[in-house]
């Protein structure tokens, strides 16, 4: 609940081995090392708190602190039950996923439920409705790591292709790029219409494999709907550099007649030829 100040009195402030070996002789580096003052800013009435003993608090205690308004209190916490890997707190990190109004506890609950190795798909559907952006944001990414062992979760992350925060659409690109199926391809094309302009959204997107890049290309070509103007231009060019670069006679031939069937393919020719030209 305070702010620091830190007031340095060293003479010189340089790494000595920047400095010439003549001036080094004739410096004396240390020079006000035994100088310096360190200013404690505190509110009116402020009282220090109890310094904590998180590492003598039960499991119990140690989750409850996850609540806490304190960042080091609530991060020691979750180091120490990760440490302990103690059985007992997995039940009431599942209540605090659930129940608590704290949504940094909840993202406390999510991610040590993980360490735990106690993360159920019930609580990874609980995080990917959670009211908070960040909680969902960060419920896809560990989603996206158990898309095999249960493929439920996949349809319900590619469902947040909509969410109305960008940086949970921004991972759902991430967790899209992991996953070579149709539905991956159409996710990201409905990304790319919606975050295009976006060079984050777009870099998650080119992010993937090659061939991945080549199928969403054959997709916008084919898409009467596809981004227009210069943004859908640069979109498709970075796709189709990605191919090129690539240089597989398969994904060419798919793209070159993706290109043949492409409607208003004129719009498009220049971004064509560039892109999968400057990749060759």
């Amino acid at each position: 609940g305070t702010l620091h100040v830190i007031d340095m009195y060293r003479q010189t402030v340089e790494h000595p081995w920047s400095v010439p070996d003549d001036l080094h002789a004739k410096l004396d580096l240390m020079s006000g090392r035994e100088r310096g003052r360190i200013y404690r800013l505190a509110p009116p009435g402020f009282k220090a708190p109890a310094a904590p003993q998180l590492g003598a608090a039960s499991t119990a205690a140690l989750v409850a602190t996850l609540e806490n308004v304190n960042s080091w209190w609530r991060e020691t916490a979750q180091r120490l039950l990760f440490e302990r890997q103690d059985p007992a707190a997995v039940a009431p990190l599942h209540a605090l996923l659930e129940k608590s109004a704290v949504e940094v506890a909840r993202l406390h609950a999510l991610w040590t439920l993980d360490g735990l190795d106690a993360l159920r798909e019930s609580d990874l559907r609980c995080a990917l409705d959670d009211a908070s952006a960040g909680v969902r944001e960060h419920a896809v990414r560990l989603a996206a790591r158990r898309f095999d062992a249960s493929p439920g979760l996949q349809s319900r992350v590619f469902a947040l292709a909509r969410d109305r925060s960008i940086r949970v659409r921004y991972q759902v690109a991430f967790a899209a790029g992991g996953v070579a199926d149709d539905a991956a391809v159409q996710v990201a094309v409905e990304l790319l219409r919606q975050d295009g302009g976006d060079r984050w959204v777009r870099a998650a997107v080119l992010g993937t494999s090659p061939d991945q890049c080549a199928r969403i290309a054959q997709r916008l070509l084919r898409d009467a709907s596809r981004p227009s103007g210069q943004e859908g231009r640069d979109i498709l060019r970075s796709l189709l550099f990605v191919t090129g670069a690539q240089n597989h006679p398969g994904n060419l031939e798919a793209i070159f007649n993706a290109f043949t069937a492409a409607p208003a393919a004129a719009a498009i020719e220049s971004a064509f030829w560039t892109g999968l030209g400057d990749g060759l």
